[in-house]
């Protein structure tokens, strides 16, 4: 494990460091204090006064790189660290944890006013120029914030180490097949990214439709702290759970549930797997959306369609299913085969036609996509779906499975981790 405590000076990085180090059996180091030993200075203020702040940036930026390998650390830096972009890359390099302190501008006032050794605070109206500029550095290259305004050191710390107090937490990706599920790679990939792979454990897990009641009462035991809800439980878990998020409420399926004192939540992060992807091709207001399929992932499209004010058809290999999900939703449903596919602006594959690795199959006709459409197909296998090469060839703007996935699963790591996911190293994880 590798923590990295960012801050504005006084934020309290050189003060609670060391506890954290201590309670998580990490090692404490500072960078300003390796910068000190290598300037042959006594102070910040002498080496400002002496030999200027390049000179301390260039021995920073030094420090920083040379820390990129270490492991089992807990290293508080100076304010200035973000100061330059490639200090926060080094220091992360091999996998961290880069948790704010973060503090309001008047309690760091308070907190350095018998302060001589602040150089860039010797000016408060500089100071606060300077705060304010550097708080959105922080924010941006943070992956988890402490607000340190108000609270006791006592208090800080125990923010900063409670994601880790329950010991190893324990995640998994439940549905019947599981087996092809890249979900496990992504979280896991995470986890080692932010360095806390020794805290975070991701699974698959086969789950029968009825093994599904047996599954849930372990899950209220703590067999999990988490699962990822996938085909076919996605609708049936939803009884079982105690409380929904609005939107999964308003959708009637789930992807992700959360475990807290025998309590299941559920969310449905699928709405941002399926808008994050549309949104970076077209424009979906007032486009007219063709959605396959009548299940869950379908209920999860047409929903998030209609939230962005798409004309939404519905249509399935089973009409009755499909007229069901378009009155629920206020939308129209067309059989198959009475679909034009050449009149929709999107299309949308919610079936799991193209999963099976032992058949090719596309319930679109490859002659009905024209150039300029936007392909969007749930399923992802090794190489690409049928749907998706005919759409290629066709000239169609195209979204796959992978896209999705890696959309939904940013936000569900957020909800079963608290911190910011790094999208780069879980994008990277699905490049297979």
């Amino acid at each position: 494990m590798k923590i990295i405590l960012t801050g504005f000076m006084g934020a309290g990085k050189s003060t609670v460091g060391p506890v954290v180090a201590e309670k998580l059996g990490l090692d404490f180091i500072e960078t300003d204090q390796l910068v000190l030993k290598r300037s042959g200075c006594s102070s910040i203020r002498e080496i400002f006064e002496t030999k200027g702040e390049g000179v301390f940036r260039a021995i920073e930026s030094e420090v920083c790189k040379e820390l990129g390998d270490f492991k089992n650390v807990c290293i508080a830096t100076g304010g200035g660290v973000v100061e330059r972009e490639e200090n926060i890359l080094h220091l992360k390099s091999g996998g961290a944890l880069n948790i704010l302190l973060a503090v309001e501008f008047g309690e760091v006032t308070e907190r350095l006013k018998n302060s001589d050794d602040r150089p860039l605070f010797s000016d408060p109206d500089r100071a606060e120029e300077l705060f304010q500029k550097r708080l959105k550095q922080y924010q941006s290259c943070a992956d988890f914030e402490v607000d340190t305004s108000g609270r006791s050191i006592a208090d800080v710390i125990d923010l900063i180490i409670s994601p880790f107090k329950q010991g190893i937490r324990k995640f998994a990706v439940i549905g019947s097949p599981v087996e092809h599920s890249l979900s496990p790679r992504m979280h896991v990939a995470g986890y080692k990214a932010l360095s806390v792979e020794d805290y975070f454990v991701f699974e698959k897990k086969q789950v029968e439709p009825d093994r599904l009641t047996g599954f849930v009462e372990g899950l209220k035991q703590g067999q999990y702290q988490g699962v990822s809800v996938t085909i076919p439980h996605k609708e049936k878990v939803v009884p079982y759970l105690n409380e929904l998020d609005p939107e999964a409420e308003a959708i009637g399926t789930v992807n992700t549930v959360t475990v807290s004192g025998g309590r299941l939540t559920g969310y449905n992060t699928d709405v941002e797997g399926i808008l994050s992807p549309l949104r970076g091709k077209t424009v979906i207001e007032n486009s007219m959306a063709l959605v396959l399929g009548a299940g869950g992932a379908a209920r999860t499209a047409v929903f998030a369609l209609k939230k962005y004010g798409a004309d939404v058809t519905v249509s399935n290999r089973t009409r009755e299913k499909a007229e069901s999900l378009a009155r629920q939703f206020d939308c129209k449903s067309v059989e198959m085969d009475d679909l034009d596919f050449s009149v929709f602006d999107i299309i949308l594959n919610m079936t799991s036609v193209g999963l099976d690795l032992t058949c090719d199959h596309s319930l679109v006709p490859a002659g009905a996509i024209r150039p300029g459409q936007v392909i969007f197909d749930a399923v992802y296998r090794p190489g690409s779906t049928r749907l998706i090469r005919e759409a290629q060839q066709a000239g169609a703007k195209t979204i796959d499975g992978l896209e999705m996935l890696l959309a939904q699963g940013v936000r569900q790591f957020e909800i079963y981790t608290g911190f910011k996911a790094p999208v780069a190293a879980m994008k990277k994880a699905l490049e297979v």
